[in-house]
């Protein structure tokens, strides 16, 4: 797990498994934007009205690289720790992991506060913010655009996540949460011919029998027509009732 301190001048890397104990990385200020690589190798940190993203090696807090990113700026590792990918005012910005040698830019349509960004678990596809706010998937390496989901009226996304399987993509906002079942769009774009090449989404396990809910009233010492009514209740949406 990897935070942003306090005092925001440090990130902070903390093992889950091994319990009590964390390593300390310093030396980037107002470092409010950090990731941790899926592996933990590495910890980034982007600021906040600041300059500059840093890479530490996340079990020594020894800096791996200083990146050159004017202003503020989120980071994303990719699933298979190949890319770092920053997010700008300007731009996107992909850096390769381990030599941190810039490998591809994106201009955004339109400069905007450092979008929202997120990868799929599998690594096949990638949710940026575009112009006027609205969601774009594109692939994850070239950047290029798969699909334009469109952000109803003046919605600002604050933050984007797929489902572990990939087959819904949610955007946070002030006023609720959009949530897009991709699996469905990427349907009806096959039947018209126009679906982007991705591996087909894998099969959904079978479903475990489920057994109906039981519940039990207690009668007590009320009338003895009280159970029968919450009884008839119970069982006419689905529950099987006994009563004590």
């Amino acid at each position: 797990l990897v935070v942003s301190g306090e005092d925001g001048a440090r990130a902070i890397v903390i093992d889950l498994e091994r319990g009590p104990g964390q390593v300390e990385h310093e030396g980037q200020r107002t470092a409010r934007y950090v990731a941790l690589s899926p592996s933990g190798r590495w910890a980034a940190a982007g600021t906040h009205n600041g300059n500059g993203v840093k890479v530490w090696d996340a079990s020594t807090g020894s800096i791996e690289a200083d990146l050159p990113v004017q202003g503020s700026a989120k980071v994303l590792f990719s699933p298979d720790e190949r890319w770092l990918l920053v997010a700008d005012h300007g731009s996107y910005h992909i850096y390769e992991a381990g030599s941190w040698r810039p490998a591809r830019d994106v201009p955004l349509d339109e400069p905007r506060y450092p979008p929202c960004m997120a990868y799929a678990a599998d690594g096949t596809v990638i949710a940026l913010m575009v112009r006027h706010g609205d969601v774009e998937l594109r692939d994850p390496v070239k950047l290029e655009p798969l699909v334009r989901l469109e952000v109803p009226g003046e919605l600002i996304v604050n933050s984007l996540v797929f489902s572990p399987d990939a087959r819904r993509l949610a955007a946070c906002t002030p006023k609720g949460v959009l949530l897009w079942d991709l699996e469905a769009i990427r349907k009806e774009l096959a039947d018209l011919g126009l679906d982007w090449e991705s591996p087909a989404y894998p099969a959904r396990p079978e479903a475990a029998p489920s057994r109906p809910l039981e519940v039990t009233i207690d009668s007590g010492p009320q009338a003895p027509a009280v159970p029968a009514v919450l009884a008839g209740a119970a069982r006419a949406v689905g529950l099987r009732v006994r009563i004590a």
